[in-house]
């Protein structure tokens, strides 16, 4: 970039390197520096970006009569920028305007890469893991005298990524999208270009024809890449986010009292504060919490949690999605689901040891949440921020089978209102307007009046405490391993923000569900079940 005293003009026929958005006529310079440009593979960036003529010149002369585009940015790789721009307010003392080029910088946003690697098995691999299965039943052997969950799990994870690390490859190669027939033509242009006396008519038809064939090339690509994603049931959003070069990056941030951080630590600092505050409670139980109406249940769920099956297992880690993100334990559903029996033995053990005593691994307490991905609003506002929650996903099966016991419980005592709607078989939110539709009608035919009450929550799930799902449980006379188990997996939960791998410090939880978490409906289907009960216990309240 900078001053080349050359006035590129508007695009000619058959050039590739300079956009139609040019300006001005072109001089023997400019022709010059075209002709360079087509030799060297650089693209006039300037030219790429519609702009209005007063945003383009960028010389003056001294009596202000004569004005040209002489200043540009030029670049062999053209989808870095996404613009180019002459900034007129800024006053340097020179004839010279800037010139500036906002880089379109492909920050790779890798949530796998927290703790430990992303082991991603090829796809040979998990077609025929008998090998892979293999060494790890050799391996699996040392866990046979493990009883505390804790080393179970350390030692399982570890297992699991030492060996995976064998057949898979901790960093995706970049995926060739070009035929060998177009690399070919352009090992032929870098040839061509090692000589000056090069015919530049048969270069640009080199030029031509290397495009023409990088587009069959990538639309070629881009086809197998939605064959793809159909074959894993993947959305055309996943799709789409592949593809984009842009990436939701978190340049700046407007903090609490009003100010604008830019430097990454500041960012990070002020999103833990934000966290820090908000995943925090100073609240204490409401009065009505302990005065609450509802009498005691007859029936006290104080039956054993019965074992968890190997079939079972294997039905719910066949219900994982593969290509997901996995937890700071770096174990993928690729990675779980090609164990085969060896993984689902020790999955069977360690479960069963949880769900029987109650406790959880310190290691599924503690979780990442990722923030660049941007909801709506202005980018520098992090309210308008959704977080990422990364969980172990043997945490989140484990869940899985306790959210089973816990609508067996609830189905079979009566616990939730009939009136609370979503999240439950059978009470859609569909299910919800159609039987209030029915309510007011009914009134309405009778011509009463019909009141309604609407109430938004804002940030429940961030904001429940963690003691209202155990109090709601023990309050419906819960006396299992499953209350304890509830406790002990939610008091000590741990968090830490990272961006662009860059950690805060742990944060511990005391209210908020995590995105992600199996439990975290239920969660909140006890929180407003209780709340709406012990204010308006005598009334029909949907919800």
């Amino acid at each position: 970039m900078g001053d080349f005293n050359a006035k590129l003009g508007t695009r000619e026929n058959g050039e590739l390197k300079v956009g139609k958005f040019g300006i001005g006529q072109r001089n023997p310079r400019g022709q010059q520096l075209a002709d360079f440009m087509e030799k060297e593979g650089l693209f006039m960036m300037n030219s790429f970006f519609q702009k209005r003529p007063h945003r383009k010149w960028t010389w003056s002369s001294p009596d202000g009569s004569t004005k040209n585009e002489i200043d540009f940015i030029m670049t062999t790789r053209r989808q870095l920028f996404s613009d180019v721009s002459v900034i007129a307010r800024v006053k340097t003392g020179s004839d010279h305007r800037m010139v500036r080029g906002t880089l379109n910088l492909n920050v790779k946003l890798e949530r796998s890469r927290l703790m430990k690697s992303t082991l991603r098995l090829p796809r040979a691999l998990f077609q025929s893991p008998e090998t892979f299965q293999l060494e790890l039943q050799n391996r699996f052997q040392c866990l046979e005298d493990c009883n505390e969950v804790d080393d179970m799990n350390d030692k399982l994870v570890e297992t699991v990524h030492a060996v995976g690390a064998k057949f898979c490859k901790t960093r995706r190669r970049r995926t060739q999208n070009l035929s060998d027939h177009t690399l070919n033509l352009m090992a032929v242009r870098r040839e061509i270009k090692l000589h000056s006396s090069t015919d530049l008519t048969a270069y640009r038809h080199l030029n031509r024809q290397i495009s023409k064939c990088m587009r069959r090339d990538l639309r070629n690509f881009n086809t197998a890449r939605i064959e793809e994603a159909i074959e894993r049931n993947q959305g055309s959003k996943v799709f789409a986010r592949d593809l984009s070069a842009r990436k939701s990056h978190l340049s700046k941030l407007k903090t609490e009292c009003g100010s604008i951080v830019s430097g990454t630590p500041e960012i990070l600092s002020e999103i833990e504060r934000f966290y820090g505050q908000l995943y925090t409670s100073s609240l204490e139980p409401h009065a009505s919490v302990i005065n609450d109406p509802r009498a005691s249940l007859i029936r006290h769920y104080s039956e054993d949690i019965p074992d968890v099956s190997l079939s079972e297992i294997r039905m719910a880690l066949q219900h994982l999605k593969n290509g997901k993100a996995p937890g700071e334990d770096g174990i993928t559903a690729e990675l779980l689901k090609a164990g085969g029996r060896p993984v689902l033995e020790v999955l069977q053990k360690l479960f069963n040891s949880v769900l029987h005593g109650g406790i959880t691994p310190e290691a599924w307490s503690r979780s990442a949440v990722v923030l660049p991905v941007h909801k709506k609003g202005k980018r520098d506002d992090y309210l308008n921020y959704r977080p990422i929650t990364l969980l172990s996903l043997i945490d989140k099966i484990v869940e899985k089978f306790i959210g089973e016991q816990i609508h067996i419980f609830y189905r079979n005592n009566t616990v939730i209102s009939p009136y609370r709607f979503g999240f439950r078989s059978g009470k859609s939110t569909t299910a919800l307007l159609s039987k209030f539709t029915d309510e007011v009608n009914s009134y309405l035919n009778v011509k009463k009046e019909v009141l309604a009450l609407l109430i938004d929550f804002s940030r429940v799930f961030d904001t429940m405490l963690y003691k209202q799902l155990v109090d709601s449980l023990n309050k419906c006379d819960v006396r299992s391993p499953l209350l304890n188990w509830c406790h002990n997996h939610l008091k000590n939960r741990k968090s830490f923000v990272n961006i662009e791998n860059n950690y805060s410090e742990q944060m511990l939880m005391t209210e908020g569900t995590a995105q992600g978490s199996v439990l975290g409906p239920l969660h909140f289907l006890f929180h407003v079940n209780d709340m709406l009960h012990r204010q308006l216990h005598v009334l029909p309240v949907y919800r």
